[in-house]
């Protein structure tokens, strides 16, 4: 008995091959594949070679390649349909990169809706979770939101409180961060944690700094809007250019009153810092410093930063960069007390700054700090030549020489794109 053999159709030479690197080369090219462009060339010229080595593979083990390419990019390209990934309840980590301006608003929104409904939840647990998530992916605005509701439901959480306010710095919503970070404080000092309600404070002391200064560039700018409609605005009824001056007055003024708000609160913080026996506070006495400064108290300054500079100098013993990175924080400080001070009525205090930020200048690098200094001394000494104060001027101009003479000498040793006493060369 014979048993009579089946013949198959062969299949042409070469054709699966070649469907099967065409299926491999557009599976490259899904974006949740490869995400390293040098990768995706190389897998793309690894066709190639594909290529030859499976013209000596049996037909059905490239059937197989085949069938698994298809179905690989099929279910690529059919995840980055939003519907379909909803309606499998696929999370949004494990979907690929939006592709277009079109897709990505679709998901944008998609997320946003998503963290209103998951932001509701009364598990702080989740919520942890889902703030760590969206941090991780940089969605500083659904992590806030995240960590508001997690602050109501466990108001007692003080780390909760502190990523509230490292959130809000992220987006630069300062006064939140402020009040989140004083609020965190408050929750170490009633557990007894001394280090971290140093350090919340002086974090919150720095965002209400960092508050006025939004407030003083947004005066700026709308200063500069003003001065610029005021100039062009000859066929403007006089009324009317009457009534945007009294408008931007009012605003200015408004301004004002929140700008002294921020001081305030930003002292009141820093000041409980600086009492605390923490070493974590040491940075609160340069920052106390300037906001005591911007308060034109410029006497308190100069007395809490030289509380800051020896402080900084007994560190230096252990670590020798803290006497630099302190002098790269104080000098711009320093040159602010100095330029608020008037000849020949604070000529003691301007003196005082002024070596002071010659000491803290051999230590230091900040060619910006340094310049304003040296403009501040050169104004002050001429102010005092012209009122006959010739010593005076001379102290002055001795302290320049210095400031110029350690200017050189940093120059020459700085080097191109290295790091000097805290300021990049820039070029």
């Amino acid at each position: 008995m014979t048993v009579q053999q089946v013949q198959y159709p062969e299949c042409p030479f070469g054709l699966t091959p070649s469907f099967l690197c065409c299926c491999l080369m557009l599976s490259h090219r899904s974006p949740s594949a490869v995400q390293n462009p040098r990768l995706e060339l190389l897998l793309q010229s690894g066709t190639v070679p594909v290529f030859v080595i499976s013209t000596a593979v049996p037909q059905a083990m490239l059937l197989y390649w085949l069938g698994n390419s298809v179905f690989f990019f099929g279910m690529q390209e059919a995840l980055k349909q939003p519907k379909l990934a909803r309606a499998l309840a696929i999370p949004p980590a494990m979907l690929p990169p939006p592709r277009g301006a079109k897709e990505e608003k679709e998901r944008s929104e998609q997320e946003a809706a998503d963290a209103a409904a998951l932001c509701g939840s009364e598990d702080d647990g989740f919520l942890r979770f889902l703030a760590a998530y969206y941090l991780s992916r940089r969605k500083h605005q659904l992590a806030l939101q995240c960590l508001q509701r997690l602050t109501v439901l466990a108001p007692g959480d003080a780390h909760a409180y502190s990523a509230l306010g490292a959130t809000a710095a992220e987006l630069q919503q300062w006064p939140v961060a402020a009040a989140a970070c004083q609020r965190a404080a408050e929750l170490c000092a009633a557990a007894g944690d001394q280090a971290e309600q140093a350090t919340e404070l002086v974090r919150a002391g720095q965002h209400w700094l960092n508050a006025v200064a939004e407030l003083r560039q947004i005066r700026k700018t709308a200063a500069a809007k003003t001065s610029k409609s005021s100039s062009v605005s000859g066929s403007v009824k006089g009324e009317d250019v009457t009534a945007a001056v009294q408008d931007a007055s009012n605003r200015s003024a408004v301004t004002d009153d929140r700008q002294q708000e921020y001081l305030d609160s930003a002292e009141r913080v820093l000041r409980s810092a600086v009492a605390l026996p923490s070493s974590k506070a040491l940075d609160g006495w340069c920052l106390l410093a300037a906001a005591q400064a911007a308060c034109n108290q410029c006497e308190a300054a100069l007395s809490s930063g030289q509380t800051y500079w020896s402080k900084a100098c007994a560190n230096a013993e252990s670590n020798p960069l803290a006497k630099s990175d302190a002098a790269v924080k104080l000098l711009p400080v320093l040159a602010g007390i100095a330029g608020k001070c008037k000849v020949p009525q604070d000529e003691q205090l301007l003196l005082q700054a002024a070596e002071l930020g010659v000491e803290a200048a051999e230590a230091g690098w900040d060619r910006q700090s340094h310049e304003k200094l040296q403009q501040v001394l050169d104004a002050a000494a001429q102010a005092a030549s012209q009122d006959g104060r010739f010593e005076l001027s001379q102290q002055l101009q001795q302290l320049k020489g210095k400031l110029k003479s350690i200017d050189a000498g940093m120059s020459k040793l700085r080097i191109p794109g290295m790091m000097i006493g805290g300021e990049h060369d820039g070029r």
